[in-house]
């Protein structure tokens, strides 16, 4: 019953986050658009070929280097509100203080980076599949508690230690964190399938240009993940944050 609370609060915070101020909801339209819309430029950039989408290696250095300078400013103001999702429970919270905001993302993005450092070092020097999901599987695992820490702590290192995540799961009951998961995984399963149908159905009427198409596409894309990435940090604040509070893990000093 609790979880199922703890569902239902995750939607009305994400819904009021996103909706219940004009200007915030106009700051993550465009947060989310441009996220999406820049997921594109990783080597490739679209032109036109009998009216579809083809993809041609992009050789300006500088247009590559900006849109990643651009993508990568955007996902640090993202991660930056999702540290502050985790640290208050209670409210709203804002896009003040533009510069602490950035500094936590990029402490988030640097989170994120360190433990992904074993999944990169498996690809390189593993040939095992089983290797590779096992490190990934770890990864998901920890950097939403890491997160938390940090956001509730303002200790980098003590969001590194395995057993303060460990303790902090098994605080706030394994069966709870891991349902978590599964509803955000369901809930990106679910924007990706609802893209993947825009795509086709766009598809079915071939006068209208690729590029504009694959544009909404993305920006859509890229403002659900947003709408998914908010829920899934209110949604791991009610699992990891009331428990641990009664055991005094995860508070400020």
């Amino acid at each position: 019953m609790d979880f199922l609370m703890y569902i239902a609060d995750s939607l009305h915070f994400t819904k009021n986050i996103f909706f219940g101020n004009r200007i915030r909801c106009i700051i993550f339209l465009l947060l989310g658009i441009v996220s999406g819309v820049l997921s594109i430029y990783h080597n490739a950039i679209p032109h036109l070929e009998n009216n579809r989408i083809c993809w041609q290696v992009m050789y300006s250095w500088w247009i590559w280097g900006g849109l990643l300078v651009l993508w990568l400013l955007t996902n640090t103001v993202i991660a930056g509100f999702m540290i502050r999702v985790f640290r208050d429970p209670v409210s709203i919270p804002s896009f003040d203080n533009i510069k602490n905001l950035i500094y936590e993302g990029i402490i988030a993005v640097i989170l994120i980076a360190v433990w992904a450092v074993p999944v990169l070092a498996g690809t390189f020097f593993s040939a095992s599949p089983f290797i590779l999901i096992a490190l990934l599987l770890f990864l998901i695992l920890v950097f939403p508690v890491s997160l938390f820490l940090f956001a509730t702590t303002g200790d980098f290192r003590e969001s590194l230690r395995i057993s303060n995540i460990l303790s902090t799961i098994r605080n706030s009951k394994w069966i709870k964190y891991l349902a978590a998961w599964g509803i955000v995984i369901l809930g990106y399963l679910l924007i990706v399938v609802v893209t993947r149908i825009f795509w086709f159905a766009v598809m079915l009427f071939p006068l209208v240009p690729s590029i504009p198409v694959t544009l909404v596409k993305y920006g859509i894309f890229g403002y659900a993940t947003l709408l998914l990435t908010i829920f899934f940090a209110r949604l791991f604040t009610n699992v990891l944050g009331k428990h641990n509070a009664e055991e005094g893990i995860g508070t400020e000093r």
